[in-house]
């Protein structure tokens, strides 16, 4: 039987507008004379079910995005795919408190999730993970594998099989790769090859994934959209990289979250109206927080690179807090640049002319 209000049901292995770790959320459109309650009655129901399968208390997070209400939990990586099942039978039991929806007997459910918590269960999986995030390391999860390093320092074990933690060569793993995260309404595969190309012309083996291929070394390993997380591990797994320039589309930042944990650089192109009413997202100012989840991978010195024309590119950049080197097609107006912070500097064309503009504060 379908749940009532449902729209989808996923899970997320990387960092999301509502979760910084992996977990599950679910997104719903209740009618406005019950929603006033849902968003406490789900996290109490969470609550329940986690604390009864030995989770703890995990982070659980309710957000409206006019007109849908999206409810995430954390999770064990482990356990991404009940904590979607836990997802869907806390919102039934919401539901059951404010309407007419027949669900079974807490007891039943709380049953039911223990046996498959058990059947899921990969404890070395769960204490590797935790192990890596605590080493710093780049952690790629996939379907089924995961992977911690990049390059030649990069090794993939099955999730059933992950090593023991106090057996890695922690420093060697810790070997990090010049990476640049590309995203955007638009430009984005341009930009990327653009880079690539730059990267490659100054002697760096260069791997690069974007909406119609992924490539490392000049190489063709596979024509087809990786602009999502897989496109990320094929060119960070890849042992001849030796500089990385990824695409990060909006629909692999919804669906699973952002893939890469650690980058140098990241750069917005714009935000524009494009893709809206999909996956939950409904507004400008929800596509620009998407896009700027890349932000959030960048290291303590990194640098977020954006557009100074686009208003919504400013005001994420100044909510990241991070050094911002800023470009333009036109040089901006004077009133612009009063509400900017030129930390990085500002590249411009004039008269014809690539112009940059030494850093200083405006």
């Amino acid at each position: 039987m379908a749940i009532p209000y449902l729209i989808d049901s996923r899970r997320l292995t990387g960092r999301t507008i509502l979760l910084d770790g992996p977990g599950a959320v679910i997104e719903t459109r209740p009618p406005p004379d019950i929603r006033t309650h849902l968003g406490a009655r789900w996290r109490r129901e969470v609550r329940r079910f986690s604390v009864a399968l030995g989770w703890g208390e995990v982070t659980r997070v309710t957000r409206w995005f006019e007109p849908t209400l999206h409810c995430a939990l954390e999770a064990p990586i482990d356990q991404l795919m009940l904590a979607t099942y836990v997802a869907e039978w806390s919102w039934e039991l919401a539901l059951s408190g404010l309407m007419d929806h027949e669900v079974p007997r807490r007891s039943r459910i709380r049953a039911r999730l223990a046996r498959q918590r058990d059947r899921a269960a990969i404890p070395e999986l769960v204490a590797f993970h935790a192990r890596a995030l605590k080493e710093g390391v780049q952690l790629l999860v996939g379907d089924g594998d995961i992977s911690l390093g990049e390059a030649s320092q990069s090794q993939t074990f099955a999730w059933e099989q992950p090593p023991d933690p106090d057996c890695i060569d922690w420093p060697s793993a810790r070997h990090r790769l010049p990476i640049a995260l590309v995203t955007g309404t638009n430009g984005k595969t341009t930009t990327t090859r653009l880079l690539a190309r730059m990267a490659s012309n100054a002697g760096r083996i260069t791997g690069h994934c974007c909406t119609d291929s992924v490539e490392v070394g000049g190489e063709v390993l596979d024509r087809d959209d990786y602009s999502g997380p897989g496109g990320a591990r094929k060119v960070l797994r890849h042992p001849r990289t030796e500089f990385a320039v990824l695409e990060v589309a909006r629909g692999g930042l919804l669906r699973r979250g952002l893939s890469v944990r650690i980058a140098d650089v990241a750069l917005v192109t714009n935000i524009a109206d494009d893709h809206l009413n999909d996956m939950g997202i409904h507004t400008l100012g929800q596509l620009a927080e998407v896009k700027f989840l890349v932000a959030r991978a960048l290291k303590p010195h990194g640098v977020l690179v954006t557009n100074a024309e686009n208003a919504w590119c400013r005001e994420q950049a100044r909510l990241s807090g991070r050094e911002v080197a800023w470009f333009a097609v036109d040089p901006p107006h004077p009133s612009v640049l009063r509400g900017i912070k030129l930390q990085r500097g500002l590249a411009t064309v004039r008269d014809g002319r690539l112009i940059y503009e030494q850093a200083h504060r405006c």
